[in-house]
């Protein structure tokens, strides 16, 4: 087991005005000020277990927390209350716990220990991992903590009872990005609770900061505590290159995407920086673009006189092409089509023909999609000849006019109908993005 304490942060303000006594200027003491947070609600039953002088171990139901009482920490028997709460901690992992009775004190302090797993700290490191326990104020207060990686849990002491969470001191932000080709992001890395405040003088130890934002600013306006000196790196090359997208700055890490998406499209952005006696180093997914999503979803065709019809259905699937940036290729068709033909002076013909075709999609210039699609030969029985007839359907827009284009809108779900033969003609499609 490894004890470690947190890092000094470094604050990082940008003024807003052209002095710091200008009336905009961003102060980290006007702006960047420890939060409160609600208390959690509770979420289930309440455990409760007896635990007398002689000491034991107590569970949460969900076995992440355990409570490891020494001898001699009751004066007598006590029953020990476990409630699972939703978790408003900053940096909260996973469920909060309100243990009681409520505002217990004990002779000898008690020690917390809360798993985690590698999911929790993808965004993060688990040397970031600590407890904290949510005071009277209701500010999340971080506990002396220790981790051990080989166990995978984060423990801590106390002497008394209240609410308390697994938290992470620092995280990067944003954590997953899909971005175009060509595109901008931002990246920070925030820490959720201030190791300057934690001095021997200080009554209210480590308070917890706001630190779960969204996506990282274009400045530091208004102050945020961030990690500064930090090394960016893309797919483990400094600054990136042409190929994988390029970083650079300090604490803010500025990442251009290149302009075409890379093979595989999902690189992985990275900051290293100081912690403690050594470094660190938190890692962001960016996708650049959607390569390898598909849409799929279902045709319907018909056309025909009464005498002669033909009529197509079945399911579509559309494969972009490998490095490329979705909605924005030709996309290649693919599936098992059922065919029913009938021909004057042939016998009916019923059966499957594989679909061949393109879906263009104009992105984001007019926000237009079109499509076409042919299909293997159905081979009829023409008086004992046999006659191929292949299927070739094509979608609005027609006469080289966009002005009956079916629109893209959010390029989640591309459905219409219409054709371009005229009377006789039916077609109807609902094609959708997957997962």
């Amino acid at each position: 087991m490894r004890t470690r304490g947190l890092l000094a942060l470094v604050w990082v303000l940008v003024a807003c005005g052209s002095s710091k006594d200008d009336e905009g200027s961003a102060m980290v003491d006007a702006q960047a000020q420890p939060q409160p947070t609600s208390r959690g609600a509770k979420q289930g039953d309440v455990e409760t277990t007896s635990v007398d002088a002689g000491g034991g171990m107590v569970q949460s139901a969900d076995g992440r927390l355990q409570i490891i009482f020494p001898a001699g920490a009751l004066a007598k028997a006590t029953d020990i209350t476990i409630a699972e709460i939703s978790n408003t901690a900053h940096g909260g992992v996973g469920t909060a716990y309100r243990l009681g009775p409520e505002g217990s004190t004990f002779d000898k302090p008690v020690e917390l220990r809360i798993a985690y797993v590698d999911e929790d700290v993808a965004d993060s490191a688990p040397a970031a991992l600590g407890i904290a326990t949510q005071n009277a104020d209701k500010f999340w207060e971080w506990l002396e903590s220790a981790v051990d990686e080989n166990k995978q849990f984060a423990s801590a002491s106390t002497t008394h009872f209240s609410d308390f969470s697994l938290v992470k001191g620092f995280q990067i932000r944003p954590h997953d990005r899909q971005l175009e080709t060509d595109e901008a992001a931002n990246f920070v890395v925030t820490y959720c609770y201030d190791p300057n405040a934690y001095t021997d003088t200080n009554e209210l130890g480590v308070l917890g900061y706001e630190c779960d934002i969204e996506e990282a600013p274009v400045d530091l306006t208004p102050a945020l505590p961030v990690a500064a000196n930090i090394t960016w790196a893309v797919n483990g090359k400094k600054g990136g290159n042409s190929t994988l997208g390029t970083i650079s700055g300090d604490a803010i890490g500025k990442y251009h995407a290149p302009s075409k998406a890379p093979d595989p499209n999902t690189v992985t952005v990275s900051g290293e920086f100081a912690w403690g006696m050594g470094k660190q180093i938190v890692t962001a997914e960016v996708t650049i673009g959607q390569v390898g999503k598909k849409y799929k979803g279902q045709l319907d065709y018909s056309i025909g006189d009464g005498t002669n019809t033909y009529t197509l259905s079945g399911t579509v699937t559309w494969t972009p092409p490998p490095g490329t940036l979705n909605m924005t290729p030709t996309y290649s068709a693919s599936g098992a089509l059922h065919a029913e033909i009938t021909l004057d002076g042939c016998s009916p013909y019923s059966g499957e023909v594989d679909a061949d075709g393109a879906l263009d999609i104009n992105v984001p210039d007019d926000g237009y999609y079109a499509f076409s699609i042919g299909t293997s030969e159905a081979i009829l029985d023409c008086n004992g000849v046999e006659v191929p007839y292949q299927f070739l359907i094509v979608s609005p827009p027609c006469a080289g006019s966009v002005s009956d284009a079916p629109q893209l809108g959010d390029g989640t779900l591309l459905s219409g109908s219409g054709g371009c033969l005229g009377d006789g003609e039916s077609l109807s499609w609902s094609f959708e993005l997957q997962p």
